[in-house]
């Protein structure tokens, strides 16, 4: 299979799958989010060579899902992309002291991409772009 075409796969079943958690997610069926945290946890560590653990195992976790300790760095997974999703999470991230503990929050959101305007005035850096590497 041509790279092209491994592309085309990728981008049709992440469109897919942004679908039919916006559809869960409007019947209430909000368990496809938690089962996401540990896939997306999964295609990091491999892309990325990570050791992201999901913190959500144990007890729900405040404002992040997914933690690397050595590298610093923790995820937000959220299927909601409103900005006062992102100004409480990164409040939480605060409050709770885990710049200690991670360095990088990055968040991981699940839905199609919105623009940010700058009257917001959240960093962009912590938002993800997954990229290739090669």
């Amino acid at each position: 299979m041509e790279i092209e075409d491994k592309i085309n796969d990728i981008s049709t079943n992440l469109s897919i799958l942004i679908y039919q958690v916006k559809l869960k997610n409007k019947a209430n069926l909000n368990d496809i989010n938690t089962l996401l945290e540990t896939a997306f946890k999964d295609i990091l560590n491999i892309i990325y060579d990570y050791n992201l653990i999901n913190l959500n195992n144990k007890y729900l976790y405040p404002a992040i899902d997914l933690g690397d300790e050595s590298a610093k760095i923790a995820f937000q997974v959220t299927s909601e992309n409103s900005i006062q999703k992102i100004k409480d999470t990164i409040k939480k991230f605060e409050e709770n002291n885990l710049e200690i503990k991670y360095s990088k929050l990055k968040f991981l959101i699940i839905d199609e991409k919105k623009q940010y305007s700058k009257k917001h005035n959240i960093d962009k850096s912590y938002f993800i772009r997954i990229k290739k590497k090669y």
